[in-house]
Order: C-alpha cells, then sequence, then structure tokens
C-alpha cells in the first residue's frame, strides 16, 4: 500500500487493483487441476510483481494469446465456477483475464503476463515502475520520458502521437522512439500504419 495528497486528506493507493488481483485468485480457483494433489495454488509477492499460479494448464483449445482478447470459456471446474459466480465473486464465464487487463491499463500498471509454465498457469501482476524519477535516473530527455509517461496512460503511442506530444519532426521521433526501443523500455509492433509502441514489462 502507498499513499498520495492531491487534496487536503490522505488517499491510500493499493500497489495492484483489488478487482485485478481477485479475478486472478478466482481463475485459479476456477481452473485449478485439482487431481493433481502434489501442488497447491501460490500467490507470492516480489518487490515488484505479484506471481499467481495454479497446477493445470490451459484447456485445448485455448492459447496464452486468446486470453487477452474475446474467447469462449472452456471451464475446467463448472461446479466451483458456478458456486464462485452465485456468491459474487466471478462474472460472465470468459471474461476474467479481459478484466485484468482493463484493469490494470486503469490502475496505469503494465498490463498482466498470462504464461504456462512448470506444469500450470501463472498470471504475473506487475508494479509501476515507469515513475518520473526512474526514467530521470535513467538519463532520458524530457521529450522520451513524457512520451513513455504518456505510453504508459495510453497503453500505445505512435509516431504521430510523439511529434503531436514533443513537436520534432519524422525523422527526430524515429530516432527518439528507437532509442527507447534499444534501451529496452518500449517495443515496435505493428508495420505501416499500424505501427505503434507498449512499453516492455521489467522488473526494477
Amino acid at each position: 500500500m502507498r499513499y498520495r495528497i492531491e487534496t487536503i486528506e490522505r488517499e491510500d493507493v493499493r500497489e495492484y487493483p483489488l478487482p485485478a488481483l481477485r479475478e486472478a485468485i478466482v481463475n485459479a480457483l476456477m481452473h485449478r487441476d485439482y487431481f493433481n494433489i502434489a501442488n497447491f495454488i501460490q500467490i507470492n509477492a516480489y518487490d515488484d510483481h505479484l506471481w499467481i499460479s495454479n497446477p493445470g494448464g490451459l484447456p485445448d483449445g485455448l492459447t496464452v494469446e486468446d486470453l487477452k482478447r474475446d474467447h469462449k470459456s472452456i471451464g475446467r471446474n463448472p461446479l466451483i465456477a458456478r458456486v464462485l459466480r452465485l456468491a459474487g465473486y466471478a462474472e460472465e464465464y470468459g471474461t476474467g483475464t479481459l478484466r485484468m487487463v482493463e484493469e490494470m491499463k486503469k490502475a496505469g500498471l503494465p498490463e498482466p503476463e498470462f504464461k504456462e509454465e512448470m506444469g500450470g498457469f501463472s498470471v504475473y501482476l506487475y508494479k509501476d515502475i515507469y515513475t518520473e524519477d526512474y526514467l530521470s535516473e535513467l538519463g532520458l530527455s524530457e521529450r522520451q520520458i513524457a512520451g513513455v509517461l504518456q505510453t504508459k496512460k495510453h497503453g500505445r503511442i505512435t509516431n504521430k502521437k510523439y511529434r503531436e506530444l514533443t513537436g520534432l519532426s519524422d525523422e527526430g521521433a524515429r530516432t527518439d522512439l528507437g532509442e527507447l526501443v534499444r534501451r529496452g523500455l518500449l517495443e515496435l509492433r505493428g508495420k505501416g500504419r499500424n505501427a505503434h509502441y507498449v512499453l516492455v514489462l521489467r522488473q526494477s
């Protein structure tokens, strides 16, 4: 828990949005392989991220990439899923991972990372390390800092948006953005008109 003071009163701010954390835990309960009695659901807290892991990989026909777009729900434990939904802990089937992504973005945090690993499924929730102080310590220019913060706020940035933000030419924007890519802060995705930059998940 951290806090900020923007009015006369102090406001406590959770390091991770509670809805995203709830969805990660509920998903682990709903999709755990309960025949695997040698392993358990694990929640580990690190300096810069949370790791939630459950035995059992994704059901056949579902990939990690599917989890960040609309996808069908393939339940491993339909009775547990029904109980959690009736109790108000689970929402519409097949929307839990999308809600995690949405809540992390709303909080200005990196998107959750989903992995199939070690015979199970993991969710990584990362803290915000992209603060202005941290970026200044990296020696970035004010323009580049503004670009990274813009990307964090909106989830992506384009060459055009960076030019509007900084007043640079097309070549200048490409140079600045290219340096941020080389330094491992941004990642270029798409080509042509669809080209845009997103933040790279990093550990502090």
